[in-house]
């Protein structure tokens, strides 16, 4: 599998909440950055898997486009957060992730 197929299949699999092939994926040493501060990628997973969502939204990741910029795998998509109840769009934003892959395991995923 090419890098950027490794950094689409987590991207799809954090979508699916599929931890366990999300943490295949990763390398054992890898971290995890996000706007809260940097992990490690299992103890990110396991937060994760223990949150329970928003109480009246729903969140969905939509117009992903993936490149290679640099070494590292770039997506960028638009968070979605609709209302539970009608279905309707509460809110958007931009998303970024960025993936840096090496001898085929993810060894850092930066999240903006």
């Amino acid at each position: 599998m090419s890098d950027i197929e490794i950094a689409t299949r987590y991207l799809e699999t954090m979508s699916s909440r599929d931890f366990e092939m999300a943490q295949r994926l990763f390398a054992a040493d890898a971290e995890v950055v996000a706007p809260d501060g940097t992990t490690s990628a299992a103890e990110f997973l396991q937060g994760v898997r223990e949150w329970g969502g928003f109480d009246s939204l729903d969140l969905s990741i939509e117009d992903r486009v993936g490149t290679e910029e640099d070494g590292v795998i770039v997506s960028r998509s638009k968070r979605v957060f609709r209302w539970k109840e009608s279905g309707e769009v509460a809110y958007e934003q931009p998303a970024e992730a960025r993936v840096t892959v090496e001898g085929g395991r993810i060894k850092r995923v930066e999240m903006r």
